[in-house]
């Protein structure tokens, strides 16, 4: 990524910081990560690689998605086979978002940084940050936009070059 593109991509995200509170849609195996509460909230749409971790260990990633949570585990019924990973509340990751909605309506947003191929860090307060990955040459990997009306799309794509959908 040029250093223009570069630039315009870390201003695009420079808008998270500062927000306070976060809030999980997931949709299938796409998640929107929402910032802010009241007037101001943006969202932060994630198609790919993801990972939320502090500084010990990955708190949780896309792959729990489609990993049975405990609660699917414990049903004397429960089978590997018949297992529906994209049942709301079935697999680790919403269980994990369930689990947690205090600490992350209390989290705020201290920076924001996406790097040369576009991969992504938010950096929250506690010390958790979530990181976005490139994980593809054509498709689009993550985008942001202002939660309310029609306002424009940041998106960034497989090359690293992140563009505006108006």
């Amino acid at each position: 990524m040029n250093q223009d593109n570069l630039a315009r991509a870390n201003k695009q995200v420079g808008v998270l910081i500062g927000l306070r509170g976060l809030t999980f849609e997931r949709y299938v195996d796409l998640i929107d990560i929402g910032f802010g509460s009241g007037g101001l909230q943006h969202t932060l749409r994630l198609f790919g690689y993801f990972r939320i971790r502090d500084d010990e260990a990955i708190l949780v990633a896309n792959s729990e998605i489609r990993s049975p949570s405990s609660i699917a585990l414990s049903r004397p019924t429960f089978s590997y086979s018949t297992f529906i990973w994209d049942s709301p509340g079935e697999n680790c990751f919403d269980e994990w978002v369930s689990l947690n909605s205090s600490l992350l309506e209390s989290l705020e947003v201290i920076d924001t940084q996406v790097n040369s191929i576009g991969d992504l860090s938010v950096f929250l307060s506690h010390d958790i940050i979530i990181e976005v990955f490139i994980d593809s040459v054509v498709e689009e990997c993550w985008r942001v936009y202002k939660t309310e009306g029609d306002s424009p799309h940041f998106i960034m794509d497989g090359n690293g070059s992140g563009f505006i959908l108006e």
